[in-house]
């Protein structure tokens, strides 16, 4: 099999991955990546239209594939709002040719967490408070 690594985001239904062969792909420490960054490749999808232009890629659910060639285990870390939805991981796992689990981890990573999915602060828009 020739899996993949590379870089994921989800916006409605439509999934774009951008992706390299694991041979070719970069070292980062013990992991193989994708060279590409989420900027670099939104303002690709930006420059073809499939997006808006005033979206920031990180208000859009992503996520990225990488190899640890230590352990050798594919790590798939993952906006919750693709976690969420087994239909859009299927996606990604056809599309990147991984391996089923344990070969293949989905984890969550605080590198990609969409607005909506972030934690709000207790005190915003609270109008009870009394200053």
């Amino acid at each position: 099999m020739d899996s993949e690594v590379g870089i994921i985001f989800l916006r409605g239904n439509d999934l774009w991955i951008d992706r390299t062969p694991v041979n070719d792909a970069v070292d980062y420490g013990d992991l193989k990546t994708h060279e590409n960054g989420h900027s670099d490749f939104w303002e690709e999808l930006q420059a073809s239209g499939a997006v808006p232009r005033d979206e920031e890629y990180d208000e859009v659910p992503r996520g990225r594939a990488t190899f640890d060639t230590r352990k050798s285990i594919y790590y798939l870390f993952l906006d919750r709002c693709i976690r969420e939805r087994p239909e859009m991981i299927a996606r990604i796992f056809q599309t990147l040719r991984l391996p089923p689990s344990p070969e293949t981890e989905v984890h969550a990573d605080s590198h990609y967490v969409c607005p909506g999915c972030r934690p709000k602060p207790a005190y915003e828009d609270d109008e009870d408070e009394d200053w």
